[in-house]
């Protein structure tokens, strides 16, 4: 059996109080720590993850607003597209328009010249039978 004598009451108590200045001076402070240590990083988490879907949410902002800078591109094109088809159809009818003008002109000048050949015409035949009879009289030498 164990004996209870002044020793042993002696090294409990130097037992107990080093228990009490170790859980003082060093647990406490440690557990303070640990525990300032466990909110910082389940902070920290809480934190990442509202970043996270803020993160998430701005990137499909983004794409949204991609998406809709490709459509106002593609509507801006075929506005181009559809204005330089115009703006082609419009010069091709003025081209058209003033080549049917040209045209014009010209048959008209082509039609006042044949006329006026038509006019001079019998005066020409009668100077060119005058001429053919003079040159068959003349024995083919022209005057």
């Amino acid at each position: 059996m164990v004996a209870l004598n002044f020793t042993v009451v002696v090294e409990m108590i130097l037992f107990l109080v080093f228990l009490w200045v170790t859980n003082r001076f060093i647990f406490q402070p440690l557990l303070r720590v640990m525990d300032a240590r466990d909110a910082k990083l389940n902070g920290d988490r809480t934190s990442a993850t509202a970043d996270a879907a803020e993160a998430h949410r701005l990137d499909a902002e983004y794409a949204e607003r991609l998406a809709q800078a490709g459509q106002a591109a593609a509507q801006h094109l075929r506005q181009v597209r559809y204005d330089a088809y115009q703006h082609n159809r419009d010069e091709m009818d003025r081209l058209r328009h003033q080549s049917d003008a040209e045209i014009a002109a010209f048959r008209e000048s082509l039609q006042a010249t044949l006329a006026e050949e038509r006019r001079l015409y019998p005066a020409l035949i009668t100077g060119l039978v005058e001429t053919m009879d003079q040159w068959a009289r003349g024995g083919g030498a022209s005057r």
